[in-house]
């Protein structure tokens, strides 16, 4: 959901997907120059992982920006919705057999039931 989001704003010009956590200045310079890649955007959350800016190479180049956490969208939420999914999928199966789209597991819990909560 986050990247489509963030692929259909005008200003993005393209998504790299599965791009490491912390990224090296080779990894920066390589997308640079493959991809053409202006800017790394980020929320103002900080990111740090032993201690250590996850985005210091990007910053150090000039190519790092900040947008404001927006709410209502957050991560938590998002993987909560496709456990959900995932739990109707299976719930529509029973011994491997379609069901026809039932609404509830053979355990009798409402899988289209949404929780805010993982």
């Amino acid at each position: 959901e986050r990247q489509a989001a963030v692929a259909a704003c005008r200003f993005v010009d393209e998504v790299v997907p599965a791009s490491p956590y912390v990224m090296t200045e080779e990894y920066i310079q390589e997308l640079v120059e493959n991809n053409g890649i202006d800017y790394f955007v980020h929320g103002d959350d900080p990111c740090l992982v032993d201690g250590r800016d996850v985005y210091a190479a990007a910053k150090s180049a000039g190519r790092f920006c900040t947008i404001p956490r927006t709410d209502g969208i957050s991560t938590t939420d998002i993987v909560g919705r496709l456990l959900l999914l995932s739990r109707d999928h299976h719930a529509d199966i029973v011994g491997g057999i379609p069901t026809g789209g039932s609404s509830s597991s053979s355990s009798g819990v409402f899988a289209s039931q949404q929780s805010n909560f993982l």
